[in-house]
């Protein structure tokens, strides 16, 4: 597996001695936003995306998850992102897979760059993170299936398609 680059994350994941829980309020948004982001491929799809300005923000509906999915996963009953909860949303198969920071370098073991940030924003945009969303442009010039876009002059799509 490869390190999401959120240090927080990264240290729970290899469970270091002194690093504190993610718990509600907590400030740090880098965190909290990739635990919504794993939160949100195990089907709590009302948690808001790095589109939203709420994300990143360990409020009700993140804590209201948190507990619900521990609930699930017989993970106790604290409002609390540990070493434990990390491993289980990770390893645990996804109700809809997202391409997100930690889906991409934890399970497929993508190094994280730049460059795989603006294709999250991108799958965000063309599929809600999907990988398997059929999304059928609006302008009738293309198409998007996940996060491969094709477009071309009006009149050509069915060429792909064939």
């Amino acid at each position: 597996m490869s390190k999401t680059g959120i240090a927080r994350i990264d240290d729970l994941l290899a469970a270091k001695v002194g690093v504190p829980a993610i718990v509600p309020g907590d400030g740090d948004r880098a965190a909290v936003g990739a635990v919504q982001e794993l939160l949100r491929s195990h089907g709590f799809t009302r948690l808001p995306d790095m589109r939203h300005s709420s994300y990143g923000t360990f409020g009700p509906l993140t804590r209201q998850s948190v507990l619900a999915y521990r609930a699930q996963a017989g993970l106790g009953e604290e409002a609390r992102v540990d070493c434990a909860l990390l491993g289980n949303l990770l390893t645990r198969e996804p109700a809809t897979p997202l391409a997100n920071r930690c889906y991409l370098t934890q399970v497929l073991n993508f190094e994280w760059t730049p460059l795989l940030g603006v294709m999250c924003l991108a799958a965000l945009s063309e599929s809600g993170g999907r990988f398997d969303c059929l999304n059928l442009n609006t302008d009738r010039c293309g198409l998007s299936f996940g996060i491969i876009q094709w477009a071309q002059r009006p009149g050509r799509l069915h060429e792909i398609l064939a």
